[in-house]
């Protein structure tokens, strides 16, 4: 599925989402009022739960905005899916960038969203470029040695 129709599917949802909030405050609402309730307190929890995934939605759009149509380009520039060797602290380390939150694949490549600070600092750049990351409050000098 390319960056596209996720951005529309993904859009789609967070549409609907808003619009079954507006439908789930009038039933409740009217439940409220129908069972004599003066407050609307017992309501907070499952709007509560309509915002989470409204929010997670929105980063995941903002993700895919920010990623573009990258993936699997073979320019030499860093975009999502690329696996990015890098110097940190003289140490060589590598990172795979992603779309959305990843997880370990146990085979030594940090997975880095590119929401994060690292695969933020990461995305677009060319094997040479030195670029920084703040990370764990502390600025680091990222020296990119080659993009696959």
């Amino acid at each position: 599925m390319n960056s596209n129709s996720l951005r529309t599917e993904t859009a789609e949802r967070i549409s609907s989402l808003a619009s079954r909030r507006r439908d789930l405050v009038a039933a409740l609402n009217d439940t409220a009022r129908a069972d004599g309730y003066g407050d609307h307190s017992h309501a907070h929890a499952a709007l509560a739960a309509h915002d989470a995934e409204a929010g997670r939605l929105a980063a995941r759009l903002r993700a895919i905005d920010m990623a573009g149509s990258d993936g699997g380009r073979r320019d030499g520039t860093a975009g999502s899916g690329s696996v990015v060797k890098f110097l940190q602290d003289g140490r060589l380390r590598a990172a795979r960038l992603t779309v959305g939150p990843g997880s370990g694949g146990g085979d030594g490549i940090l997975p880095a969203s590119l929401n994060s600070p690292l695969g933020s600092a990461l995305h677009g750049a060319r094997a040479g470029d030195t670029t920084f990351a703040e990370l764990f409050g502390e600025e680091v000098e990222l020296r990119v040695v080659e993009v696959l």
